[in-house]
């Protein structure tokens, strides 16, 4: 049994059972089928000469397949039919979203139609173009096409709906200026030194020129050609650029094999004394040193080719290692880091942080990789060691979420008899009544998660419960939302995940506090356009309102941010 093999169906198994997103493996699973089929085909070749040559005259010679051509089958049969439900999945899912972004362009389209209140519009058109930017990608087929209905459609609107005639004109001039800054942005893209930074600003310019409202009609076509002509131009330039580099990556490549053929003829080489040691040595790391010289070699064959080299690399210094009695303490310095390693892995083995254990695991797991091999003696034991830690955390993460079915259903029977419980508490007035309810709330934070289906109504209706609580015992409504929050805070602080919690809430508050100071600065330059003494202009007490409603919204806010990080 091929050695070579046994060590290709090992990776090809441990590629199938890794914990990772299927869609990460398909490459290595495939470069893992072709190093195995042309193996069988060299090895089927050498069966054939060889029997070829002792056959009688007459007599049909065959090939003979062993244990490991079976098993690579089974494992290939394993990845198909994974693969295949996969595919399945995803297009499933891409045909969900564009089903969901043609229902979107519908809805917008009627209401271009038919809504000709402001408020009712502008709130409907916020909504759909946030579901429109939470739907996820849809064939690439159909992509172009949608995203040029969803513009027309955007456009269409800001034109055909019943604007505010006092600033109209504004918006429009401020609107034109706004696209003929982006058209000389996206211009100025055309001779940026950086690919990456034209790739990255091209699509934000172009989501940018969607979210400007429109201008005047007798200039639209112009700038409108003007802006995509621009954009036209600069996808050319990203085109052209990545078809010279696939020239210059097919052209690396053939130097990359020709270095691999030069050290592989090197590990051929027999190496009889001390000079001819040095010697290949030396050639060596010439050989790597015009490989460094070398660039990259496509994203398909670069990793393929360097596992090349570096093979014939390995297989040089296992040659010369009867040269170099400093090997030895080489191999020692490897295991003494994998028995570190070993020991850091023992330590977390138990624990039940399931989503940062994991991450340390696989951290692990990945330096281990990195770590050359100890000696031939020791790398076994030391690896079956290594694997048994990380199966047994791994297992129990299994095993656990296996149960979570169960234990969510037993966490909502608990809390709906919490919710039983509080709705026929008789609150007192003042800090007596506080501390019941904060008691049950604190039993409440304290049982787990339960199905999620249910926890929108169940954790909604508990709030509400709450906030009558407390209004029983005499807070005012101001107090009430603050004492919510407060408990969320505690609930998220008291989680295994309470540092991410409290990020993404300290991010969502500061992202929400920006836009509302944003508006509040466009409410104060709408207000510069009437001038003064225009008090009395409804248009202008309404922007006033909602200039002092913001405020109110951004103290609000502040407050909870500083509740957060106190």
């Amino acid at each position: 049994m091929s050695d070579k093999k046994k060590d290709l169906i090992q990776k090809l198994e441990e590629a199938l059972k890794q914990e990772v997103a299927f869609d990460q493996i398909i490459v290595a699973v495939k470069e893992l089928k072709t190093a195995f089929v042309a193996l069988v085909k060299s090895e089927s070749e050498k069966q054939l000469k060889s029997k070829s040559e002792e056959a009688i005259e007459g007599e049909e010679v065959k090939p003979v397949h062993d244990e490991m051509d079976q098993r690579f089958t089974e494992l290939m049969t394993e990845f198909n039919q994974r693969k295949k439900e996969w595919d399945e999945h995803r297009t499933a899912e891409l045909a969900r979203n564009l089903d969901t972004k043609k229902r979107i362009l519908e809805d917008l389209e009627k209401l271009v139609e038919e809504e000709q209140h402001i408020g009712h519009a502008f709130e409907k058109l916020t909504k759909l173009k946030d579901e429109w930017n939470a739907t996820g990608a849809v064939p690439s087929a159909d992509y172009k096409e949608l995203q040029r209905q969803y513009s027309h459609v955007i456009e269409r609107f800001f034109y055909q709906i019943n604007i505010y005639k006092t600033l109209k004109e504004y918006d429009l001039k401020k609107n034109l200026q706004l696209k003929l800054e982006l058209t000389e942005k996206v211009k100025s893209l055309i001779t940026l030194p950086s690919l990456k930074e034209v790739r990255d600003l091209i699509g934000t310019y172009v989501r940018e020129w969607d979210e400007i409202g429109p201008t005047y009609q007798n200039q639209w076509e112009q700038v409108r050609d003007d802006f995509w002509e621009n954009v036209r131009q600069v996808h050319k330039r990203i085109s052209d650029h990545y078809k010279h580099l696939k020239e210059s990556q097919h052209s690396n490549l053939e130097k990359k094999e020709e270095l691999c053929k030069a050290l592989e003829e090197l590990v051929e080489e027999k190496i009889e004394d001390l000079r001819q040691s040095n010697r290949a040595m030396k050639r060596l790391n010439e050989i790597r040193e015009e490989w460094k010289k070398v660039g990259f070699a496509g994203k398909n064959k670069n990793d393929q080719i360097w596992k090349r080299f570096k093979k014939a690399t390995d297989d040089f210094f296992k040659i010369r290692e009867g040269f170099n009695e400093g090997m030895k303490e080489v191999f020692k310095e490897n295991e003494e880091r994998k028995i570190k390693l070993i020991e850091a892995a023992e330590k977390i083995k138990d624990s039940m942080d399931w989503k940062g254990t994991s991450m340390e695991m696989k951290k692990l797991q990945d330096r281990w990789k990195r770590i050359p091999p100890a000696s031939q003696g020791k790398e076994q034991k030391l690896w079956k060691r290594f694997r048994a830690v990380t199966n047994h955390f791994f297992d129990a993460r299994k095993a656990y979420f296996d149960g979570r079915e169960e234990r969510e259903k037993n966490n909502l029977v608990k809390k709906e008899a919490l919710l039983k419980k509080l709705k026929s508490l008789k609150v007192e007035k003042g800090d007596a009544g506080i501390s019941s309810i904060n008691e049950l709330s604190k039993d409440w934070n304290e049982v787990g998660y339960v199905p999620v289906e249910q926890k929108e109504i169940i954790e909604g209706t508990f709030k509400k419960l709450v906030a009558e609580k407390l209004k029983e015992s005499g807070k005012k409504e101001s107090e009430v939302k603050d004492q919510l929050f407060s408990m969320k805070v505690e609930v998220m602080k008291s989680a295994q995940n309470s540092d991410e919690l409290i990020r993404n809430e300290y991010n969502a508050l500061t992202e929400k506090l920006q836009k509302i100071e944003s508006g509040i600065k466009q409410y104060e330059n709408n207000l510069g356009f009437f001038g003064s003494n225009v008090k009395d202009n409804p248009l202008v007490k309404e922007v006033l309102d909602k200039m002092e409603a913001s405020k109110a919204d951004a103290e609000d806010i502040r407050a909870k941010i500083k509740m957060l990080v106190e």
